[in-house]
């Protein structure tokens, strides 16, 4: 089960202005071994819930992504988001190792109904999708339904 809504057929992207209604951004570490990165030492991932839709900016392109493209989304009609780095998170007994991760967001969505969601995006050497090599690479595909890699595996129901 993902989160359910009446604008599943929303736009990848916003359209005109950046959306508004409920906003929440956080400094995400990025890190590598050989620390060679041009994302290095990390990026700022903003997320909004504006018109039920949830949304993250990607911080190399600035295009805001619908994150409806992570598999188990019902395209849910969302109220309040939440983002957190979460790479420091990840410990040796998780299945990836740290060393693995470059970087990984938590984000948390709450629906109409009251429902909290939860998944994680995350970037590395043998997980998720690789960093961007450049800047201006985006951090996450553009097509509505190719969000997972690097998010995911779904939203999992937490409250």
């Amino acid at each position: 089960m993902g989160l359910t809504s009446l604008a599943a057929s929303a736009d990848t992207k916003a359209k005109g202005k950046a959306p508004a209604e409920w906003f929440d951004s956080a400094f995400v570490t990025i890190d590598t071994v050989a620390g060679t990165n041009v994302n290095e030492p990390g990026r700022v991932f903003r997320v909004s819930a504006n018109g039920g839709v949830p949304w993250i900016r990607d911080p190399n392109t600035n295009t805001w992504i619908n994150l409806r493209g992570i598999e188990s989304s019902g395209g849910g009609a969302v109220t309040n988001m939440t983002v957190a780095d979460n790479r420091l998170a990840i410990t040796a007994d998780d299945a990836v190792a740290t060393d693995n991760v470059n970087a990984s967001l938590l984000i948390a969505a709450e629906t109409a109904s009251g429902s909290i969601y939860q998944t994680t995006c995350t970037w590395g050497a043998t997980v998720g999708s690789p960093l961007p090599a450049t800047a201006t690479t985006a951090f996450f595909p553009a097509g509505p339904s190719d969000l997972t890699p690097p998010c995911g595996p779904g939203w999992t129901l937490i409250d």
